[in-house]
């Protein structure tokens, strides 16, 4: 039998060695100078949004009901201001804010930011079917993400709806409609859609 002592200080060892799973949450603002970027260091500022990045990411796993071994292994999430048409986009793990939108929005831009963050951080982390997931889908995740945090857009829709939302999809009932599918339709995602249905 080995001595107490050995075991715990294998223990302290092992978890001196073990990685650390943190993920490193980044905000630039390469519109300064620029009115948006003006507005956004003034109004909203890079430590908030590193905040919120973080929030968002955790709040997302909850509703996805994801565990740690059930999340993509991104290590890090980066949020640019920049000069953009539209309001905002995802690629990867960056997440892209239009510095025109951000100068010109008339409502409470951190707000709006949030929830605009809330939207594309879900890119983020939701699984796309192995890039076979039709884009209304992994959108209207995003949306519904949204709108469970309570951030709607001013005119009670989220900002980056388009035709395809209706009022009813920002309505009480359709939160809880969706409410037991999000998690079936994360887990799906990770492996890529099902054959099934496809008349093969």
């Amino acid at each position: 039998m080995y001595p107490m002592s050995l075991v715990l200080n294998s223990l302290l060892v092992m978890v001196a060695l073990s990685p650390i799973q943190a993920i490193q949450y980044q905000v630039f603002n390469n519109a300064t100078g620029m009115p948006g970027g003006t507005r956004f260091n003034n109004e909203i500022g890079l430590a908030y949004s590193e905040q919120i990045l973080e929030l968002a990411s955790k709040f997302i796993w909850q509703t996805f009901q994801q565990g740690e071994g059930e999340r993509k292994g991104i290590k890090n999430v980066t949020m640019v201001v920049e000069s953009l048409e539209g309001v905002a986009y995802t690629m990867h793990n960056n997440i892209h804010v239009s510095a025109e939108y951000i100068a010109n929005y008339s409502g409470d831009v951190r707000i709006e930011v949030i929830g605009i963050l809330y939207h594309e951080t879900t890119h983020i982390w939701q699984w796309k079917g192995k890039g076979e997931a039709p884009t209304g889908l992994t959108e209207g995740i995003a949306d519904y993400v949204r709108l469970k945090g309570g951030l709607v857009h001013s005119r009670g829709l989220p900002s980056n709806a388009k035709d395809e939302i209706t009022p009813f999809s920002a309505s009480v009932d359709y939160k809880s409609t969706v409410r037991s599918s999000v998690k079936s339709l994360a887990f799906k995602l990770a492996s890529g859609p099902s054959r099934k249905g496809r008349g093969h």
